[in-house]
């Protein structure tokens, strides 16, 4: 019997062909499923695509208490805290005593000798590594529970941020410049300038950094403008007004919210609202009529709020986009404010009667006095719902305290 080679051929033709479709229908399928790569730090400018990580969905639970309160007598006017989510590390500054205290587990670990007068402090969040800023020295870098490297300064290095897009850290320095890091080593000093004097921008204090473009944006408290940074250049700026301190960023909706403490009677607005799409400022004054001091501000980026601190009329402003939606009464001096993103709560330190109000939805649930003198900052350590409260201590001389600790809640 003679064999149909022909059709044999055909058919066989046919088979592969269709086991090369389903192939490439099984290897498509696994790329749509695989996640965007994350930038590594030290490879160079790495723009997108990059993993960008959502704010969770909040889950409501019992409102945070007092669980443990903590002595720091190695410490001398703590300022500001950080949290590494990596590592679980919580950092204070300490900034007279020149060193930064390191807690886990609520838990006093250690002190690490770092430079003169640390002042805020950054942590990446895909490794153990945090900066701190010593405003008189340079910009440690930490891993665990000592310090593994040192950029020193260009003037007075303030504020510090990092950019998950290249892994760069941006640090602000009072002298019209940002400096930028990669891990230990110093790439870049950017000059800034006022465009309306032609001078210096001045004291370089609050940055935040778009985690979805790798954009950054420094504001200059002197002359009272944003700037933004690409990599390692000045790409534009915008006026906010004057004395800008503390910023946050809200990248679901593309707005920064600027606090002003120092406003002005040319700019008598203590809320500056920046739409990054098109780097409209808008100003606004959480008191019509009055000249406010702002001092810190935080967004929920869940429900699409922004809080600000305003310590003179003990109160916290709550914002959606440019529209006031109200002021709330809290206790006395509220100074620094954080959020807990896992339960949407928002804890303000309140200075002047040494204690907290806690928030939810937009409505205070509780103000709960404190053990503490002076609550200042407000760190939260995600990975086990803490809260820690920075108690800066009574101060006794220009530049000393006493009696600092840490206030815990959960």
């Amino acid at each position: 019997m003679k064999l149909d080679l022909t059709h044999r051929g055909s058919l066989a033709h046919r088979i592969l062909a269709l086991t090369v479709l389903i192939g490439v229908l099984l290897l498509a399928l696994f790329l749509i499923n695989q996640p965007f790569p994350t930038a590594v730090a030290g490879t160079g400018p790495a723009y997108l695509p990059v993993q960008f990580v959502p704010p969770p969905t909040p889950t409501p639970g019992p409102l945070p208490q007092l669980v443990e309160h903590v002595a720091l007598p190695t410490a001398m006017c703590p300022n500001s805290t950080g949290f590494n989510q990596v590592s679980g590390l919580m950092y204070i500054a300490n900034n007279y005593s020149n060193n930064v205290s390191v807690f886990e587990n609520r838990a006093f670990v250690t002190d690490i000798p770092t430079g003169e007068w640390p002042t805020l402090i950054a942590s990446d969040p895909y490794s153990k590594r945090t900066w701190v800023t010593n405003l008189h020295s340079g910009t440690s870098l930490l891993e665990g529970g000592a310090q593994v490297g040192f950029v020193p300064k260009d003037y007075e290095p303030y504020g510090a941020a990092y950019n998950p897009v290249n892994g760069y850290v941006y640090v602000t320095d009072l002298g019209s410049k940002v400096q930028v890091i990669n891990g230990s080593e110093l790439i870049a000093t950017i000059e800034l300038t006022d465009p309306d004097t032609g001078r210096g921008a001045g004291w370089m204090r609050p940055v935040v950094v778009d985690p979805r473009t790798g954009l950054v944006y420094a504001a200059s408290w002197e002359y009272g403008r944003l700037y933004v940074i690409k990599d390692t250049e000045f790409v534009t700026s915008v006026r906010l007004g004057w004395g800008p301190l503390n910023m946050a960023i809200d990248t679901q909706r593309g707005l920064i919210y600027v606090a002003h403490y120092d406003p002005n009677p040319m700019y008598p607005h203590d809320i500056s609202v920046v739409d990054l799409s098109t780097l409209q400022v808008t100003f606004v004054n959480s008191t019509p009529g009055e000249v406010n001091r702002a001092r810190d501000v935080v967004v929920d980026e869940r429900a699409g709020r922004a809080y600000v601190t305003n310590p003179n009329n003990t109160s916290v402003t709550v914002l959606s986009g440019t529209d006031i939606l109200g002021k709330l009464r809290v206790g006395e001096q509220p100074w620094g404010i954080g959020i807990n993103p896992n339960d949407g709560t928002i804890v303000v330190a309140n200075r002047g009667d040494n204690s907290v109000s806690l928030i939810r939805d937009g409505e205070v649930q509780q103000t709960l006095p404190l053990p503490g003198i002076e609550p200042l900052a407000v760190g939260v350590d995600t990975l086990r719902n803490d809260i820690y409260v920075i108690n800066r201590g009574r101060q006794t001389g220009t530049f000393t305290c006493r009696d600092a600790s840490v206030s815990i809640l959960h």
